[in-house]
């Protein structure tokens, strides 16, 4: 397999999935592997505008996050298994992350929220934030989020 069968192909469904415009400055990080390395893979990410950094030769925490989720798909999708072809791997491997663990499953790193959840409340604390803002310019009332739990209220 080529890095445009892998790494690239990889790329343009999150871009197509998340709405990736060309002005994100999103910053991509990965191991030192060949594919990522690659001409095809850089020029992609370049016409993005994508920030490349990749882990230092030999330090092998720099990829801790990605191994530990590798760790966990094997354990909890794929070891139980035995694949006969890559079209039911590709199967397991997209429910697993589109269907529970981007979705459904709890992650310690996010307060015990799933993916989805936590980011749903970073898009409500924005509005909150927002309504604080104009709520607060106006002088009449104030208004304080509390851990996307609640509004909460005081009138001066």
């Amino acid at each position: 397999m080529t890095a445009k069968d892998t790494v690239c192909a990889a790329f343009k469904n999150a871009v197509f999935k998340r709405r990736l415009s060309k002005t994100s400055g999103l910053m991509i990080h990965s191991d030192r592997g060949v594919q990522y390395a690659s001409n095809e893979f850089r020029i992609l990410i370049e016409d993005y505008n994508c920030i490349q950094s990749m882990s230092r030769k030999g330090n092998c925490w720099d990829n801790a996050v990605a191994e530990s989720f590798f760790k966990t798909i094997k354990i909890e999708a794929l070891n139980r298994y035995k694949f006969q072809d890559s079209i039911l791997l590709k199967k397991v491997i997209f429910r697993y992350i589109d269907g529970f663990y981007n979705t459904v499953r709890f992650h310690s790193a996010l307060g015990g929220f799933s993916p989805l959840n936590a980011s749903i409340r970073k898009q409500i604390k924005k509005v909150a934030c927002l309504t604080f803002l104009v709520v607060h310019y106006n002088g009449e009332v104030q208004c304080k989020y509390d851990y996307g739990r609640r509004y909460r209220f005081n009138t001066r």
